[in-house]
Formats: C-alpha cells, sequence, structure tokens
C-alpha cells in the first residue's frame, strides 16, 4: 500500500464554506484529481446511505492508484455552512465549481487533470458545470439521461412494487405523482406550491385503493412530510432539468 496524506480543507463557495477532505498520495509532486459529486438530497461528503459510504470506497480505491481525490458535504451538511432545504440545480453546480477552483490552485494537484465524477443528478451537475470550465473529463454514475419525470415514475413504480403494492395501488399513485409533478414545475412560489401538493397528496390518501383508511392525522402528516420534499428547491429545479439537452452540450 501507498502512503496517503487527508487532510480537512475548506471551499469558499458563495455564501456558504464546504468543508471537505482532499487526500492524495504521499509522494511528491502533481497528481491527476477526481472531484466527487454526490446526487440528489443532503449528501455528505461520503454519500452515506443505508449504512455504505461509496465515496469513501471510491477515494481509498483510486488514491492506491495515484489520484488525488476532493470530496465535500453538501451544503448544511456536516461541518458546511449554507441552507440545504434552499439549494437548488444551479446552486449545486456554482459549489462544484468553486471545489473545481481550489483544485486547480491546489500544489498537488495535475491541474490539466482534473475530472468530475458525479453520482445520478451529480452527474448531470458534473455535464453543466464541465461547460463552463475544462475538466479533463466527466463520468456519470448511474446519471440520468431520459426526462426527469419519467425516470421518477418508473422509480416509484420499482420501489411500489418491490413492497408489494397491487396494480390499482401503482395507478393510483402514478395519478397522484401526475398532478403533483404539474405542480412542482409550476412557476408557483414555494408556499403556494406546497399547499397545493399538500390538499392534492391528502385528497389521494383519503382513497387508497386496498389499503386500511388512515386517520385524519395520519394522512396530514404524510401529506405535509411529501409536500415539503417535492417542494423544495432542489427538488423543484431537478424536475425542470432536461438531461439530453445537458448531454448535448458536453
Amino acid at each position: 500500500m501507498i502512503e496517503v496524506l487527508s487532510e480537512e480543507v475548506e471551499l469558499p463557495a458563495s455564501g456558504a464554506i464546504l468543508s471537505a477532505t482532499f487526500t492524495v498520495p504521499k509522494k511528491l509532486g502533481r497528481h491527476p484529481c477526481l472531484l466527487l459529486v454526490a446526487g440528489s438530497g443532503a449528501n455528505d461528503r461520503e454519500e452515506t446511505v443505508c449504512g455504505h459510504r461509496p465515496f469513501r470506497v471510491m477515494t481509498e480505491y483510486f488514491v492506491e492508484r495515484g489520484y488525488a481525490v476532493l470530496r465535500y458535504d453538501e451544503r448544511g451538511v456536516g461541518s458546511s455552512t449554507g441552507d440545504a432545504a434552499q439549494q437548488d440545480f444551479d446552486g449545486t453546480v456554482q459549489d462544484l465549481l468553486s471545489a473545481y477552483s481550489w483544485a486547480l490552485q491546489c500544489p498537488s494537484v495535475d491541474a490539466t487533470q482534473i475530472y468530475l465524477i458525479g453520482h445520478s443528478e451529480g452527474g448531470l451537475v458534473a455535464c453543466v458545470a464541465s461547460t463552463q470550465v475544462q475538466p479533463r473529463g466527466v463520468v456519470m454514475l448511474a446519471g440520468p439521461a431520459t426526462p426527469i419525470e419519467c425516470m421518477l415514475h418508473e422509480q416509484a413504480k420499482s420501489l411500489s412494487i418491490e413492497s408489494g403494492a397491487t396494480e390499482l395501488q401503482i395507478a393510483h399513485e402514478r395519478r397522484m405523482n401526475e398532478l403533483v409533478f404539474a405542480i412542482v414545475r409550476s412557476n408557483d412560489d414555494t408556499d403556494s406550491v406546497h399547499a397545493k401538493i399538500g390538499q392534492t397528496i391528502k385528497q389521494y390518501l383519503k382513497c387508497w385503493p386496498d389499503a386500511s383508511p388512515m386517520s385524519e392525522i395520519e394522512i396530514d402528516e404524510s401529506a405535509q412530510l411529501m409536500a415539503s420534499v417535492v417542494s423544495a428547491p432542489s427538488y423543484r429545479s431537478l424536475l425542470r432539468q432536461i438531461p439530453e439537452g445537458i448531454l448535448r452540450q458536453v
């Protein structure tokens, strides 16, 4: 195994400071560098989910092979400042560009060999960022290539099937999501969108087929929780992205 250096660094971003880890082979000189970009949601620098830390695994693998790796907590996560709830797609792109600028100035990084590696939504973020700077390459890990709404419908259906949902329930959920997504894509303000989505979800939860009736309290709590997720700026801006158009620019 090679000797490795790992240091905590701060990345200045617009209105925030992103807390990050820079890991590099101890060998002197400049190294090709990978910038890891997490998927949707508020993620830490390891992209921790269900006990797995994929970005840490990737870092260990690539540093052993001579690469430097920079990974960071998103806004409002870990030690990073800023508000995760108010972060939209464009803001996420700008944060990646801030990380890129830091890497360009790092004496351990070969500025001609900086790669952007994005998982899921991070793949689109990396692609958009690459049109504004000059990375050596972009890697998309399970990045969206089809319309975002189509992908979300397929994901919802797969999860419902996995949980044992009936055909009636799947169809009912699809109709609800179509209405919700239309509201999400509107130009209404956040409060209005949240209220409209909450009401729509309530109506559908009250008549969910093949299921035991829910209490009014359960329906209200579930509707408010779901509405908070899909009315957030990050979700709304993601749903408006057109992967085909983004990929054509790269």
